[in-house]
């Protein structure tokens, strides 16, 4: 590696830099811990007098301080299903390139997980001692990234072990959460402002550590820019901002809803097509172009700032992209088997009985159909015989929309709020009704649920949604509904009130 000797010098300096602080952390603890105790007996020994319950919240105060500096063993827990060499060939064969690329040795464990991230860490014994390294992966990422862009994401990471950030984490972290702890516990047992100078030190501690955490990042891309290419991290870096903001609206309103429902779809397939909607892009291109305007780092930001970055990756050089650059995924073998892995893993952890496999083209039928009826029979009025043009009189008259929803939730909402809730309703009943008439309900990843039969389409949810944000009137959806012959039909029947 070039600069080794600057390298070194950094690396002496953080490591200096971080003994210095655990250091004064615990003499200042143990001071305050030892003055506690000393208060009851100099009271007595010097001045003759001996006050019980001062002698008791010193005495308490100074075990408290004393029990949370302690440091605990690391009790790491696997979060996802392992992955092992003769499982992924193709995976591990990547890992070692970029390892070997980064004169790096490999993890011990690397785990497969269902989220936007990757990352590296030593975990396991006391404060890093007995330490091992561990990796985990997220699948979701390896669908939206190339290979090289992949490979990017990896040298960064293993850049965390060459700058011996993952040496330095264990104690950060050990002491972050001693002085978190030693907060929390003072404050709990009525001691706050014995809690008062550990707070203190936790916001110098935070300025100062995560300070070195953002150049710490500076310094992993300049590496994953030295062994993958400067355009690969570049795109990378781009990609994983605005498609875990994609990952974190797929989660909630996408997959964790099939997973209430007792079932499972496939996770990457499923992301993937979400991610290429064209509503979907379209956000994630606004999501980027605002950060790359108005982003910034904050004092407590572990990150830099995104357009930060990218300037300084602007400075790098390294190998090109080649030219035919699959999507990392690729490497993965048996995917379907992987994801009901981590789905497994998932449910074991919250305690949930393992969900059942079907297709996202069933997932209307056996989710979304059943769980708007129930939502119905919570949330719905008595909608028995209501026409749908009835019904949307009833939603443009403040005196009738009350009688869309459910009695038993109205003294909760507010005008505005029972217009919304009512609206809801009606997206839900109409599509429902057309269910029962029929049609064909269909509810495309990342787009609109539409309702088809023959050469006409209804959108009840993004219609109803545009009428009640007074983007059509309440004509020109009654209109809409005409032409598609839907205007009188009836909707479910729901809460008997």
């Amino acid at each position: 590696m070039t600069n080794s000797h600057s390298h070194s010098l950094t690396l002496t300096l953080r490591i200096l830099m971080a003994m210095l602080l655990i250091v004064g952390f615990y003499v200042i603890a143990i001071a305050i811990a030892l003055l506690l105790f000393y208060i009851p007996y100099a009271e007595f020994a010097f001045a003759g007098k001996f006050h019980f319950k001062l002698a008791v919240l010193c005495v308490v105060g100074g075990c408290l301080i004393i029990w949370s500096v302690l440091p605990r063993f690391d009790r790491f827990m696997p979060p996802g299903p392992l992955l092992t060499e003769k499982d992924q060939p193709g995976l591990f064969k990547q890992l070692r390139s970029v390892a070997d690329a980064t004169q790096q040795s490999m993890p011990v464990e690397v785990f497969a997980l269902p989220e936007m991230n990757t990352w590296v860490s030593n975990r396991g014994g006391v404060m890093g001692i007995g330490s091992r390294r561990v990796m985990g992966l997220g699948v979701p990422l390896m669908q939206v990234l190339s290979t090289q862009e992949f490979r990017s994401v990896l040298a960064h990471e293993f850049g965390h072990y060459y700058s011996g950030d993952t040496k330095l984490g264990p104690w950060i972290f050990v002491m972050r959460a001693a002085i978190i702890r030693t907060v929390e516990n003072l404050t709990q047992n009525g001691s706050a402002i014995l809690s008062k100078p550990f707070e203190w030190y936790l916001k110098l501690f935070l300025w100062i550590t995560l300070r070195v955490s953002r150049h710490q990042e500076f310094t992993a891309d300049a590496l994953a820019a030295q062994v993958a290419g400067p355009d690969a991290i570049r795109s990378a870096l781009k990609t994983i901002h605005s498609s875990a903001v994609a990952f974190g609206v797929y989660w909630e309103q996408e997959y964790v809803p099939v997973l209430n429902g007792g079932f499972r779809t496939p996770l990457a397939r499923g992301f993937e097509e979400f991610h290429a909607s064209s509503r979907i892009q379209t956000m994630l291109q606004e999501v980027l172009e605002d950060e790359l305007k108005i982003g910034k780092s904050d004092l407590y930001d572990s990150h830099p700032a995104l357009k930060d970055r990218l300037a300084a990756i602007d400075k790098l050089s390294g190998p090109a992209v080649p030219k035919f650059d699959p999507p990392f995924i690729t490497a993965l073998q048996n995917l379907d088997s992987l994801e009901s892995q981590m789905i497994a893993h998932l449910a074991k952890a919250l305690k949930e009985n393992m969900p059942d496999g079907i297709e996202w083209d069933n997932v209307t039928e056996k989710v979304w159909l059943p769980q708007w009826r129930i939502s119905l029979e919570q949330i719905g009025g008595n909608l028995k015989g209501l026409a749908l043009w009835q019904a949307i009189e009833m939603l443009r008259s403040p005196e009738h929309v009350s009688k869309l929803i459910a009695s038993t939730i109205i003294s909760d909402l507010s005008e505005g709020d029972r217009k919304h809730v009512a609206c809801r309703v009606l997206q839900m009943a109409l599509t429902v009704a057309l269910d029962r008439e029929g049609w064909k309900i269909e509810a495309p990843l990342g787009g609109d649920i539409a309702a088809k039969l023959g050469e006409h389409e209804v959108l009840p949810f993004e219609w109803l949604n545009r009428l009640i944000l007074d983007e059509i009137t309440f004509e020109q959806f009654l209109e809409k509904c005409e032409a598609a012959g839907v205007d009188s039909v009836l909707l479910e029947p729901a809460m008997a009130t």
